[in-house]
């Protein structure tokens, strides 16, 4: 599809804009374009899990190595870092969290999906969104808080501490919206190549039929 415009001016030619291609797509093809973006989700999702899991391996070490002393410089400088890295794997997640919304909302259009897989994403975005908006926040925000110089160090310890316990479950709950995502992902598969046979089928039976 394109637009054009037209001058007033007698003779001058219609100047057109870029064409935008659309393509026209079977629900079998579209069931496949969800699939192979679904597959990309489910990858990100594990290494974003990933990611917070070293990042939570990281901040014990800084707890068990500075001991009391979280508020020296060099302490500040690794839990500023670490905040950086929550803050950038927040953001990963949100981002990701987005683009699973709008699959989920394809792969309802679409009609032939599987239902239970359709239950299992809705679960593990559900699950995402909790953790774009309330878990990976919070534990941004305790990282933060135990780098402020107006601490006591039993401050400080604690809001690592804390922050610790917070990053322990959100990683629970990634685990949680992986397996999730994953036996969506296996039902999807599933049902797509049964479709697939189905529809292979009827055609050799009208080949026979002919």
């Amino acid at each position: 599809l394109s637009s054009w415009a037209e001058d007033y001016k007698p003779g001058r030619k219609r100047v057109y804009s870029e064409p935008v291609i659309i393509y026209i797509l079977t629900r079998d093809e579209h069931a496949q374009v969800l699939k192979n973006e679904f597959d990309r989700v489910t990858g990100e999702l594990e290494d974003i899990a990933r990611k917070e899991q070293n990042l939570n391996d990281e901040n014990q070490r800084i707890e068990r190595k500075s001991g009391d002393d979280l508020q020296s410089d060099e302490a500040r400088k690794k839990l500023m870092a670490q905040q950086e890295g929550e803050t950038s794997n927040k953001e990963r997640m949100q981002e990701l969290t987005k683009r699973m919304e709008e699959l989920f909302k394809d792969a309802i259009r679409n009609g032939e999906i599987d239902k239970e897989a359709l239950k299992k994403m809705s679960s593990a975005l559900q699950t995402m969104k909790e953790l774009s908006n309330d878990d990976l926040p919070k534990v941004e925000k305790k990282l933060e808080d135990a780098q402020s110089k107006r601490n006591t160090k039993e401050k400080s310890r604690q809001d690592l501490k804390d922050a610790i316990e917070e990053q322990k479950k959100a990683i629970e709950k990634m685990k949680q919206a992986s397996k999730d995502a994953n036996e969506a992902n296996q039902r999807f598969e599933a049902s797509t190549f049964i479709n697939r046979l189905k529809r292979a089928a009827s055609e050799q039976d009208g080949i026979a039929s002919t």
